[in-house]
């Protein structure tokens, strides 16, 4: 494949085929909304009640009516337009770039401008900018769950072959639009964008649902009719008793008759329901909620049981290490030896061992959650992260995999004015410890023992049965290529993601 990419000039003739955006539902105006708003059978009702009041020479109480009807449809599409402009807010903030190859050269550019054909350059953070046949990857996994509602990232292997008659889960060699690199890196090229998208054409079936009637409308529906019926049959009978048995005069008759049908509406209803529902748009407004459809509170208020996925949504998606295990000891980071020989070189490790970034941009850890945990514990603690950084510069590498279950890099680590080639390698412990025959402790390294083995072991079970996941880590020195055996076992990190505030309680 070619790594120089697409010209300007083969860009530009590939744009005319359209953006790389997804179509969006057909905007409604002013008058779409306001009309939408007497569509309620309560609001016909009132409408008519004034219309009759007026025409029977009750002049205050129909302009009551229309004052109360008008609030009611001032209210509903303030609401509506109001939430209209927050989401486009939104998308305008959400707006994606990409990182191409166009004319040889590397370049960001917004997302909406990628055609097919395009070069694009992936790496742990980014979302994917279209659907993209993959051409190189390194330990490149995707979280999918915006397509395909899994949320364990998926690994991707360039090297595999699928078409268009497997299905989406298993499409190794392809990345789609919207999904999120969570680790490592890729290359692709852009195959199709916007509404020819995967996420494209779930958008378009989207857009051909028929709205439907919260169980709210469906119930003040059923009240109008009611109350529409049952005020014409009494006025029928009211105007026959006023005929027959009093021998009232028909005129005045009619306008008895007429003002006791209209007094049966309820004209305060509507306002009621709407500044109710307001009340409690305003309230899931304050807990950074939109509501676009005033009605769908009501629905949401009718929930009995919520089915909710636990990773990013009732806990942070944020894991952070909470214990070591180092010298035959577990501790907390508070126990930690201020004057640790071993504890340095195990921090060293995860961070050389890491495809996780730090933006300074952001402020945030950028990468899979297991690999930001050991960047943010070095930021939180002030211990160095960049000092150690800026000594680490890998050249080689081993990328994580199901089988091996480990990840190891080689780098040329500088320290104390001397360079050594370290091999740093992270994964289960089962993996790890068995590729070891020594170990590091405060007094140095020595010979590894069963009653090491099994210690360690044990600590991790421990840890694990405590939800905790861990992760352990091994070197060598001296390699000029990146092995996995005859290492130092170093110890244990063990991490967990916190469950977000007010989980309990919610």
């Amino acid at each position: 494949m070619n790594r120089k990419g697409l010209t300007t000039a083969e860009a530009l003739e590939r744009a005319k085929k359209g953006k790389n955006v997804l179509t969006q539902g057909k905007k409604k105006s002013l008058l779409s909304v306001i009309a939408e708003q007497f569509a309620s059978p309560l609001l016909l009702l009132l409408v008519a009640a004034s219309v009759i009041s007026i025409m029977t020479g009750e002049i205050v109480d129909g302009v009551i009516i229309i004052v109360v009807v008008l609030a009611n449809v001032i209210i509903g599409t303030v609401q509506e337009l109001s939430a209209e402009k927050s989401v486009e807010a939104l998308r305008q903030i959400n707006a994606s770039t990409a990182v191409v190859i166009r004319d040889g050269m590397e370049t960001e550019i917004p997302a909406a401008d990628l055609v097919e054909g395009d070069y694009v350059i992936l790496e742990a953070g980014r979302v994917v900018p279209a659907d993209l046949a993959l051409v190189q990857t390194s330990s490149l996994k995707v979280n999918e769950s915006a397509l395909t509602g899994e949320s364990v990232a998926v690994e991707k292997d360039c090297n595999e072959k699928s078409d268009e008659k497997t299905p989406l889960g298993d499409r190794k060699d392809k990345v789609f639009m919207s999904t999120l690199v969570e680790y490592g890196r890729g290359e692709g090229v852009v195959e199709k964008i916007g509404d020819h998208t995967e996420i494209g054409k779930i958008s378009g079936m989207l857009h051909q649902i028929e709205k439907q009637e919260t169980p709210l409308q469906k119930n003040l529906d059923s009240i109008s009719k009611v109350l529409g019926i049952a005020g014409v049959v009494l006025c029928v009978v009211m105007f026959a008793c006023q005929i027959f048995i009093y021998r009232t005069p028909v005129i005045e008759t009619l306008m008895i008759s007429i003002a006791f049908a209209v007094a049966v509406i309820p004209e305060g209803l509507a306002t009621v329901v709407t500044l109710v529902l307001t009340a409690g748009i305003q309230e899931m407004s304050k807990r950074n909620a939109i509501v676009k459809q005033i009605h769908a509170v009501e629905t949401l208020g009718a929930v009995n049981v919520i089915c909710s996925d636990k990773t990013g949504t009732l806990t942070q998606n944020r894991m952070t290490v909470v214990k070591w295990y180092l010298a035959g000891e577990a501790m907390e980071p508070e126990e930690l030896p201020a004057d640790s020989r071993v504890f340095p070189r195990l921090l060293e490790g995860f961070l050389a061992c890491n495809d996780a970034k730090y933006s300074e941009e952001t402020g945030e850890e950028i990468g899979d959650p297991t690999e930001t945990a050991f960047v943010k514990y070095a930021k939180d603690k002030k211990l160095g992260y960049y000092d150690i950084m800026r000594n680490i510069t890998r050249f080689d590498e081993i990328p994580f995999d199901s089988v091996r279950k480990m990840m190891t890099t080689l780098d040329r680590v500088e320290r104390n004015g001397e360079i050594k080639n370290i091999s740093y390698t992270k994964g289960a412990i089962d993996s790890v410890i068995v590729r070891c025959d020594r170990i590091l402790d405060e007094d140095g390294v020595r010979e590894i023992t069963n009653e090491d083995v099994v210690r360690a072991t044990q600590m991790a079970d421990i840890m694990s049965s405590e939800a905790l996941r861990v992760l352990a880590l091994a070197y060598r020195e001296g390699d000029t290529v990146p092995q996995e055996k005859d290492m130092i076992f170093v110890g244990l990190g063990a991490m967990i993601d916190p469950p977000k505030e007010g989980v309990k309680e919610t």
